[in-house]
């Protein structure tokens, strides 16, 4: 049987914990076409002799000072020989029969020149584990329509690095890695395969482990990565029409206000872009002359402090107008008409004081509230106390709870949560609720409206007056909201606003009293023209 030529490249400096692993995950493939080469820059910690002990089943090794990865990656391409070639870094490997299934592919699809699969995280033991920032434990390859797709990233892209495999005149004809890009360099080679036509096939299987250890990721590495993004989007700009030109072009001046503040440059930047005052980021960081922080540490502090001290009447009241609101009136006729009277088992991930996790644990349904804030938790246990209610608490992160919980709930609910989060991580909120229904389970998921004039002038007014308490919150808009549930994998999403009268009253633009008073639905028209909150429905496919 005629297997594939194909070339791995190893580009090794003081790995030396993981390059053995690194090294044994190649050789025992045992693909009988195999040229492997790893290169390293004369490392200090051992590396060097765990090549030696390997050199006799390597087809080269270069030892030798070199100018970084990229100058490795290039050195080894170049002594390639094989048809397909690829680049393993020394802290990841490939899983069992991962070189047998790329070279099966290729052989039986010569017509293509380009292919990746899936990838699983592990830790620095080997241990398969999840990543809480990419919100699973397996990164799962989306179809890439083409360099839009890539530059504006409008919708789900992953390409893990380690799992993909491409034919050698691609480089011969494009050329190597740019060292210039030191964090983003495959990326761009991703982008310049792109632009000249051609298209990624995937795969569908785990090919690779990428390793998750403490000296993986950097504060450093994050403005850089950023910078060489915004360097590698400018690049290829052109090949895109006017109009996604100018939405890149929108989110390259969001990133370079993100990068300014991460380096602490949004004062010195402002005599130049004076109309970076528009950008709530930098206005924070010119009057408080620091970054804003982030992290799940400061957004723990946030909801801590939110929900440290609620106020019983205000709750009960909260509650006893949701009641009555098209929100929950929508929702429960819908698993009415779904599931009849059975008794659902629901969670609500991000759960706050869980308003609907009461109200539905009224109605005889089985909950489970989760949240990272223990003061959320706390509250909400308390309210269910009072009310005389059983539900279980879980203080976990989401993601790292709905890929534990796969699959286990006939209902997932979240009331603004998705808002909080930025980029991919907005989708991979809606993914998790996808990620823990049964087949043919429902979402249900609320957040602020991007339409609603109001709600957005109420915000602006809070954050310029430094009031504002639930830190990052980017709203959607239903279509947005839609189309992230669908490539989540749930259908038959039904969307719908609420809340409008709730958005005036909040904005003091319109003295509205009663029962509506804060946090009423208004007019039905004005609702569907722009509520506060865009509501969605969908089913996990049966």
């Amino acid at each position: 049987m005629n297997w594939p030529r194909i070339s791995v490249i190893t580009p090794s400096f003081n790995q030396a914990p993981f390059l053995e692993a690194t090294i044994r995950s190649v050789l025992e493939q045992d693909y009988p076409n195999l040229q492997f080469g790893v290169v390293d820059g004369n490392s200090t910690d051992g590396s060097i002799e765990i090549i030696e002990r390997y050199r006799d089943r390597l087809d080269f090794a270069i030892i030798e000072p070199d100018r970084g990865q990229v100058d490795a990656l290039n050195k080894g391409l170049q002594r390639a020989d094989g048809e397909i070639v690829c680049f393993l870094n020394s802290d990841d490997t490939f899983t069992p029969g991962a070189l047998f299934a790329v070279g099966e592919y290729f052989r039986d699809n010569p017509q293509d020149d380009w292919v990746m699969g899936h990838c699983v995280f592990i830790d620095a033991e080997g241990r398969q584990v999840v990543d809480a920032e990419w919100g699973g434990d397996t990164m799962i390859v989306t179809p890439i329509d083409g360099l839009a797709h890539a530059l504006l990233r409008d919708k789900a892209f992953v390409m893990p690095q380690p799992s993909i495999f491409w034919k050698r005149h691609m480089l011969e004809k494009h050329g190597l890695f740019d060292e210039q890009l030191e964090y983003t360099f495959d990326y761009e080679m991703w982008c310049r395969y792109l632009a000249a036509g051609y298209r990624v096939k995937i795969i569908d299987r785990v090919l690779s482990n990428y390793r998750l250890h403490d000296q993986s990721k950097t504060c450093a590495l994050r403005h850089k990565q950023l910078r060489d993004h915004i360097e590698t989007e400018r690049r290829y700009a052109r090949h895109l029409t006017l109009a996604q030109r100018i939405r890149l072009y929108r989110g390259i001046g969001y990133r370079q206000r993100q990068l300014a503040v991460m380096r602490g440059e949004a004062r010195k930047q402002l005599l130049r872009r004076p109309w970076w005052l528009l950008s709530r980021q930098v206005r924070e960081a010119v009057l408080t002359g620091a970054a804003e922080k982030k992290d799940k540490t400061a957004q723990t502090r946030t909801w801590d402090h939110v929900y440290e001290h609620p106020d019983a009447r205000l709750t009960a009241d909260r509650l006893q107008r949701e009641r009555g609101r098209q929100r929950w009136r929508t929702l429960r006729h819908y698993l009415k008409q779904q599931y009849g009277t059975r008794t659902l088992r629901c969670v609500e991930l991000g759960c706050g004081e869980g308003d609907l996790s009461v109200l539905l644990s009224q109605q005889g349904h089985e909950v489970t509230l989760v949240d990272f804030s223990e003061a959320a938790l706390n509250a909400a246990r308390r309210r269910f106390e009072a009310l005389g209610l059983r539900a279980q608490f879980v203080q976990a992160d989401l993601f790292v709870y709905a890929t534990e919980h796969r699959g286990q709930f006939d209902l997932s609910v979240s009331l603004g949560v998705a808002e909080h989060f930025s980029g991919a991580m907005r989708d991979r909120i809606i993914e998790a609720h996808a990620q823990v229904l049964r087949e043919g389970g429902a979402a249900f998921i609320s957040v602020p409206n991007r339409h609603c004039l109001p709600y957005r002038l109420w915000k602006l007014y809070l954050e310029a007056r430094q009031m504002w308490p639930y830190g990052y919150e980017g709203p959607f808009s239903p279509r947005e909201l839609k189309h992230a549930a669908e490539r989540s994998g749930l259908t038959r999403c039904l969307t719908y606003n609420s809340g409008f009268a709730a958005a005036v009253d909040g904005c003091l633009l319109l003295p509205m009293t009663g029962r509506r008073r804060g946090w009423g639905d208004g007019p039905a028209v004005l609702n569907k023209l722009g509520g506060w909150e865009v509501n969605l429905i969908g089913r996990r496919a049966a």
